[in-house]
């Protein structure tokens, strides 16, 4: 489904505003939210005593169904990619992101596939905030798209193959960032 659950939304946000990126790409984009709520808080909020920074970072996103884009979308990312994540990435520089944001998407892929998309992940940028569900839902195509079904669950450990890992919840997402030792992000502030 083009959404994710609600109690996501504060820690996805808090974490992206702790690596306080300038360059962000939103993976699945669904509904577009996570890339709305970036604009926000990296543009706006901390900022109210400056001129408006309008498009002050560089918010793209990837989405391999089409018929989810509309034109808030096109409002809201400075480009969008349409197609498999894996294809998409594979034709992208290295590290032309600063962090890439992919909520409820990973458990989408099998276990190779999900490998080569955390690769791909880890290739195109400096940092990842991920969140995929802890227990397996089996799951079939909504809204006509078939890329919605669920096929793997993901944890801790898995992840940690591609970076240092920090887990901010665990229940019915797993929600965490990974980073990579050798190119840290600057700590922004958090409040």
């Amino acid at each position: 489904m083009p959404s994710s659950h609600f109690r996501n939304i504060p820690v996805v946000i808090q974490a992206l505003r702790a690596l306080n990126p300038r360059r962000v790409l939103d993976v699945g984009v669904g509904c577009g939210k996570y890339g709305l709520l970036a604009r926000e808080y990296l543009e706006v909020w901390g900022h109210e005593f400056e001129p408006w920074r309008k498009n002050a970072i560089i918010v793209d996103g990837i989405e391999v169904f089409e018929p989810y884009i509309t034109a808030v979308h096109r409002a809201v990312y400075d480009h969008l990619f349409v197609g498999e994540a894996v294809s998409v990435l594979a034709g992208m520089p290295a590290r032309s992101y600063d962090v890439v944001v992919a909520v409820e998407v990973l458990e989408h892929f099998d276990q190779e596939q999900g490998a080569i998309f955390l690769s791909q992940l880890a290739r195109v940028s400096r940092a990842m905030i991920l969140t995929t569900p802890t227990k397996y839902k089996r799951t079939s195509a909504a809204f006509g798209n078939s890329y919605e079904v669920h096929q793997t669950v993901w944890d801790r450990d898995m992840l940690a193959a591609y970076g240092e890992v920090t887990v901010f919840q665990q229940d019915a997402s797993l929600i965490a960032s990974v980073t990579f030792p050798d190119e840290p992000l600057k700590e922004g502030v958090v409040g």
